[in-house]
């Protein structure tokens, strides 16, 4: 099957196996399973999965480019090395895939769960993490410049060393998140005092 813009709907692709850098480009699945499949160096471009299960997916050294992942399940999928450029994962859970040596170049990571995620060094500048679950997520010395972070919940989450000059911090509780060292600009330091209940004077 040539995997060129193709759109599936409520079908298993379990026992799918890539062999090599196979490309997937401007394919819609809506409702499939990929749950157990093998997709290492697995590549998509423009494509569109919404709540897709990718649960125990071997997807590690593979390349995502403009692609989305809406409402999709990625527990315990393995990405690690993975590279990621300009994906959506609005609604995806992540909290239990292995994440580890991923790039991520931009993105829109709204309302994802990242809970207890290790994300430590990672450049995620200008990345929208809107209303993301990020509660005890390892984020130490990331680079989120001009990161959307509103809404996010960072409680429990480590941010020490974290460069956060520019971050959108609003509506985000940072009264239990370890910011040790951060780089802020002074609006976010004055978010920061203020979520403290110090007076700015």
């Amino acid at each position: 099957m040539p995997w060129e813009e193709q759109e599936l709907s409520d079908k298993s692709f379990e026992s799918l196996r890539i062999d090599g850098a196979e490309v997937f480009r401007s394919c819609k699945f809506i409702r499939c399973s990929f749950k157990g499949a093998r997709l290492a160096e697995w590549q998509t471009r423009g494509c569109f999965f919404e709540e897709c299960s990718f649960v125990q997916a071997q997807m590690n050294l593979s390349v995502h480019e403009s692609t989305a992942f809406i409402g999709c399940d990625f527990s315990g999928a393995r990405l690690s090395g993975a590279i990621l450029k300009s994906c959506r994962w609005v609604g995806s859970d992540l909290s239990g895939a292995d994440l580890s040596a991923i790039q991520v170049d931009g993105g829109d990571w709204a309302y994802c769960n990242l809970r207890m995620q290790t994300l430590d060094g990672l450049d995620l500048s200008s990345i929208r993490f809107v209303g993301a679950d990020l509660y005890g997520a390892s984020m130490k010395k990331c680079n989120l410049r001009n990161a959307h972070l509103s809404k996010a919940n960072l409680q429990r989450a480590d941010l020490s060393g974290c460069d956060l000059r520019g971050a959108d911090l609003d509506d985000v509780d940072l009264r239990m998140t370890n910011v040790l060292k951060a780089r802020m600009s002074i609006d976010g330091a004055i978010y920061l005092a203020t979520s403290f209940g110090v007076i700015v004077e």
